[in-house]
């Protein structure tokens, strides 16, 4: 598991635990007496499922009672075990298991696994009989847990004023203000990349995307994350599709549409497509009215590289 998805990870004691307070709130002293640890390991398991967003406490006279949060992956995960309380989900669960278990079901959070540890994991499952349709339960709480931990690693990583624009697992397009520091790991893209390909705009904010281990962005990624900045917007599609006519020699027209689809974006991007392969006939909203496309063209400079080169839409 990557050092990243580390700290989301659950121990086979951290599951013993959060099995023992299903039905029931304990304290510290009872935890470790129950799991047979020392007050010292049992105050640590609790506070790294505080961090995981899975316990709270509550004060009781001198002490404190321990119990589930009221965090949606939380509170799947209670009903989990009291619906399956013959499963032995501390071997089920712990360590990278579960992140073999969230790919599973089409949630990657960007960590590899050997083929030793996926079998493993997938053959626990399957004789537990948690590789079936029927358990609903297990998959929505892997999909909050997943939820869970993209929200929370977003606010320890990204800068702090970053307002996210789309995100999946851990990666993130978000946008701060214009000349915000944001340090390292983070590659700027949309329209804040604009002026390398000799589109000058005035903007409030500069956008990034941060992905772990990525440290290049292609054109289609710069295409396809200014359509992400409001997929519903008459302005960024026209941008988009200025960038795409301005670099058009560049883009690679497949790998545009494979990369719309791995950011969930295809029948956007096919319908800009459609529309810049017939000069506007089709067109469907929010793409503007194609006069309105040649007026921002010329505002830009793109029409007269478009005009010199006789860029033809249906070869992009």
């Amino acid at each position: 598991m990557k050092v990243e998805l580390q700290p989301y990870a659950m121990t086979r004691n951290e599951v013993r635990l959060l099995r023992e307070l299903c039905n029931k709130r304990l304290t510290v002293t009872k935890i470790a007496s129950i799991l047979g640890v020392t007050p010292g390991l049992a105050s640590r398991l609790v506070r790294d499922l505080e961090k995981k967003g899975f316990l709270t406490d509550t004060r009781k006279g001198s002490s404190k009672e321990i119990r589930f949060s009221t965090n949606l992956h939380a509170q799947l995960f209670s009903e989990l075990i009291k619906r399956e309380p013959d499963v032995a989900w501390e071997n089920v669960l712990p360590y990278s298991r579960l992140g073999v278990m969230m790919g599973r079901i089409g949630l990657s959070l960007g960590a590899d696994y050997s083929r030793t540890t996926r079998w493993r994991a997938i053959r626990d499952l399957g004789a537990h009989g948690q590789l079936g349709e029927r358990n609903h339960i297990l998959k929505e709480f892997l999909q909050a847990y997943y939820d869970y931990i993209s929200r929370d690693f977003a606010s320890k990583k990204l800068p702090q004023d970053a307002a996210v624009i789309w995100r999946r697992g851990l990666r993130y397009l978000f946008r701060v203000p214009v000349g915000e520091v944001v340090g390292v790991g983070f590659l700027p893209t949309a329209i804040s990349v604009f002026p390398r390909y000799g589109i000058r705009l005035v903007t409030k904010y500069d956008y990034y995307l941060y992905e772990p281990a990525v440290e290049h962005l292609s054109v289609e990624d710069h295409i396809i994350h200014t359509l992400l900045i409001d997929p519903n917007s008459s302005t960024y599609s026209t941008y988009a599709i200025l960038l795409l006519l301005k670099t058009a020699e560049r883009v690679d027209r497949s790998r545009l549409t494979a990369k719309a689809e791995e950011y969930g974006v295809r029948e956007a991007v096919q319908a800009l497509l459609d529309y810049l392969d017939t000069r506007g006939k089709e067109r469907s909203f929010p793409l503007p009215p194609y006069s309105e496309l040649l007026e921002k063209a010329v505002l830009y400079g793109v029409k007269a590289k478009w005009e010199k080169e006789k860029i033809s839409t249906s070869n992009i």
